[in-house]
């Protein structure tokens, strides 16, 4: 298997080059996907991660004055901690390792952009598929964007679906219309989870049986990845399997160092319990398996 990405530390700064696959799948422009509309998704990106996100190598300039022009074209993540740079490494690699991410990016930004035939393409698509209709508290749509948006992203990057929050609350009405749109049993997932989130943050609710209670444990840092999984589909199992809301809490973005992270479980005492086992089962097969490892090497 090709080798995509590398990492390593100059002084203080954690960085790891990713290599884009530009001749493996010509037919997407990783470039403009990860500069994004007037820069957006690069922008974005850097402030979610904390971490400096530069493309370099032949072809990374319009006007011909590349960066490294005798390398391939590449993206080069710095940070000053190792948990941001692999937070930034995640994100590119979300982009430029599957082409079906990279697909479903481009039409979120051909959409930002509005007004081509792509975007018109995109919605006359969309308007066929499954949609569903839901009414979440004008005090918790905040908490549905998520700050500078990088809530409803995962969600839409998660399960597939696309979001559109009404922009007003109609008068009167304590609540904003949400309307989901994409695969039925992905918008009832994304509906799922949704619900958990506004539950997690009221403390559990009458209309879903017993009262809910939260725990809080702590996961180190480079354990995060593993129980988040590729596209959030190690945590979505998680949360299925059983009926506990997992939330992993972001980083501080003013630390230098993370050891390690929270993760919030809420829901019956049960769920809860259940979660904490299969968690701390997870992390102990990983260290046992890194253990191994470093024995076989030596």
């Amino acid at each position: 298997r090709k080798l995509m990405s590398r990492m390593s530390t100059t002084g203080q700064k954690f960085r790891k080059k990713i290599t884009i696959p530009q001749e493996e799948h010509p037919d997407i422009n990783f470039l403009g996907l990860l500069i994004g509309p007037r820069g957006s998704t690069q922008k974005q990106m850097q402030q979610d991660s904390g971490a400096k996100i530069l493309i370099r190598g032949r072809g990374s300039s319009r006007d011909g004055n590349d960066e490294d022009p005798h390398e391939p074209l590449h993206v080069l993540v710095v940070a000053d901690s190792e948990d941001s740079m692999q937070r930034g490494a995640r994100m590119v690699e979300d982009i430029v390792l599957n082409p079906e991410n990279a697909r479903r990016l481009k039409q979120r930004q051909l959409q930002e952009l509005g007004g081509g035939r792509g975007d018109r393409d995109d919605r006359d698509r969309r308007h066929n598929q499954p949609r569903k209709e839901i009414k979440v508290p004008n005090g918790d749509v905040g908490l549905l964007i998520g700050r500078g948006g990088e809530t409803i992203r995962r969600l839409q990057h998660d399960f597939g679906c696309q979001i559109q929050i009404e922009r007003e609350p109609r008068p009167g009405s304590p609540n904003r219309v949400v309307t989901l749109s994409g695969p039925e049993d992905a918008i009832e997932k994304l509906h799922e989870d949704i619900r958990g989130m506004m539950n997690n943050r009221r403390g559990g609710d009458r209309e879903r049986g017993p009262q809910k209670e939260r725990k809080v444990i702590m996961v180190p840092g480079h354990m995060i990845g593993m129980i988040i999984g590729k596209g959030g589909e190690t945590i979505r199992g998680l949360r299925q399997r059983t009926g506990a809301y997992i939330q992993v809490t972001k980083n501080d973005p003013g630390s230098t160092q993370s050891l390690d992270r929270e993760v919030v479980l809420s829901g019956t005492e049960r769920q809860i319990e259940h979660a904490d086992q299969e968690i701390m089962e997870m992390i102990r097969a990983r260290e046992a398996d890194q253990q191994n490892r470093g024995g076989g090497r030596g």
